[in-house]
């Protein structure tokens, strides 16, 4: 299935939000260019995700954004070169 977001301003929420999930997998995504957001994905209370292959074409503070209790997150062969490295 192909989804395609387009936004008409610049849009500083994430991308993706999920909270209390279990085995979350993202792959493949090319995210909309916004600017200075705090994190383009933003995962609370979740127990192992898998994210891959994510083109982040905005600008952020982080990438990933793991809260709560979360545990086991893998990220792979992701380009984010807008995001800020810590």
């Amino acid at each position: 299935m192909n989804i395609t977001f387009t936004l008409d301003s610049n849009d500083q929420r994430p991308a993706f939000v999920c909270e209390d999930g279990k085995e979350i997998e993202l792959t493949g995504w090319k995210t909309p260019a916004t600017s200075n957001a705090p994190s383009i994905i933003r995962l609370e209370h979740v127990e192992k995700a898998s994210i891959s292959n994510m083109n982040v074409l905005g600008t952020a503070d982080a990438f990933v954004s793991a809260e709560g209790d979360s545990k086991d997150i893998q990220l792979r062969k992701n380009k984010t070169p807008g995001v800020k490295k810590k």
